[in-house]
């Protein structure tokens, strides 16, 4: 049997899918490179090395680091499924507190000017017990206010990150209400 040869057609063909693969093998092992500079901190310039134009390196670090930052933010499966459904018409807290019911029973509160912070209160919670139990919530957002603008220096920047243990000072007009000395 003798063998036909390849036509023109056949060989340009072969030959062009040889390139395409070498091209697309070359653009792999940059990309490869680009992401170990990053790792690297930037201190070892491989694609450079490679034969990468400057203008294509930069686009694969921005590229690279577009791709790397989206996929840290994105959430994680199944957040959506963790979502609180919508309370319409409900007075809530900023926060939810989540402290057993056994620290949220208490006395009475006693004549003080200070108040202490428990695991899971709220600004919230601590100025709807100084209130009377049939305090409108107006009144507690009025006291949960007036209680961050005199504690700010000891609750700092965000008034929904109160710690345990923390004393806050219970604004005049609230002191018959306040917890503990």
């Amino acid at each position: 049997m003798i063998e036909q040869p390849a036509s023109l057609d056949t060989l340009l063909r072969s030959g062009a899918l040889l390139v395409l693969a070498g091209a697309l093998a070359w653009a792999l092992l940059i990309l490869l490179a680009v992401v170990a500079e990053g790792l690297s901190g930037g201190r070892v310039r491989l694609a450079p090395r490679l034969g990468c134009p400057p203008r294509w390196h930069r686009w694969l670090v921005a590229a690279v680091s577009a791709v790397l930052a989206g996929a840290l933010m994105t959430p994680p499966a199944g957040a959506e499924d963790r979502q609180v459904p919508a309370l319409d018409g409900l007075v809530l807290p900023d926060r939810p507190t989540d402290a057993p019911p056994d620290l949220r029973a208490r006395e009475p509160p006693t004549v003080s000017a200070w108040v202490t912070v428990l695991p899971g209160d709220s600004l919230w919670a601590i100025s709807r017990r100084l209130l009377p139990p049939d305090a409108p919530p107006g009144r507690v957002a009025e006291l949960t206010h007036d209680l961050y603008d005199l504690n700010r220096s000891t609750v700092g920047a965000d008034p929904d990150l109160i710690r345990p243990g923390q004393r806050l000072h219970v604004p005049p007009a609230h002191e018959t209400y306040s917890e503990d000395s």
